[in-house]
């Protein structure tokens, strides 16, 4: 167990600039990415083009999924 990583993804969901939220959740990636068994994937949505639901899935949708399943 000692060199097992931890890995974690993270989705800031506000597409609204400066929101409070996504400077919280960048406090705690900063702090995660400092530690030594912890890989962070950080997604913010603002930044991504996703189609609307049932028009099928776009790169970035499948990237999302990707990183979320593994």
């Amino acid at each position: 167990m000692e060199n097992q990583r931890i890995r974690i993804v993270t989705v800031a969901g506000s597409v609204r600039p400066g929101s409070f939220t996504s400077k919280a959740l960048n406090l705690v990636i900063d702090e995660a990415k400092g530690l030594p068994s912890v890989e962070v994937d950080a997604i913010e949505v603002a930044s991504l083009e996703l189609d609307l639901p049932g028009a099928g899935a776009s790169r970035d949708a499948e990237r999302i999924q990707n990183l979320v399943s593994q």
